[in-house]
Formats: C-alpha cells, sequence, structure tokens
C-alpha cells in the first residue's frame, strides 16, 4: 500500500488530463491501482501508472462544464511489483 500527499494541478472542463508526481522507489515493472478518490469535488481519480522510474501519472477526469482542481490530500494506491 502506497499513501502519498498530492496537489494534483487544474483540469479542464470536459476533459482527462495526466500529471506527473515524483514518488522515490517507483519502478518502470510497478503496477499502480488507484484505491481512494480523494478529490472532494466532481473530479474523478481514473487511473494510474508508473511513467519513469521514480514517476507516477495519474489520470483525473472532469465531466463539467468548468475547470477544477482536483483535492490536495493522501491519495491511495496499490503497488504491485514483479520479482
Amino acid at each position: 500500500l502506497l499513501s502519498k500527499s498530492l496537489t494534483p494541478a487544474s483540469v479542464a472542463a470536459a476533459s482527462a488530463a495526466e500529471q506527473n508526481f515524483t514518488i522515490a522507489g517507483l519502478k518502470t515493472t510497478d503496477i499502480v491501482v488507484p484505491l481512494s478518490n480523494n478529490t472532494g469535488n466532481n473530479t474523478a481519480l481514473v487511473s494510474a501508472r508508473v511513467s519513469a522510474a521514480n514517476t507516477l501519472t495519474c489520470k483525473f477526469v472532469n465531466p463539467t462544464a468548468g475547470a477544477l482542481t482536483p483535492g490536495a490530500g493522501t491519495y491511495n494506491f496499490l503497488v504491485l511489483r514483479t520479482a
């Protein structure tokens, strides 16, 4: 279980946007599953992946007619590591 404090950036209206966060120790072979959606508004965290060593890429969706910023706070992820 990985719990990290994240501060996402704004997501444009009616769109999905990937945002990168530095997380030491992540490997490109890790599989990451978001366990919590701590956005606090109408945005949603819909996927997560390791895009490069130590880089967590999260996709946030904003289905509304105006730009919204997903809430800052603790997000939980399940990290599966192959041997």
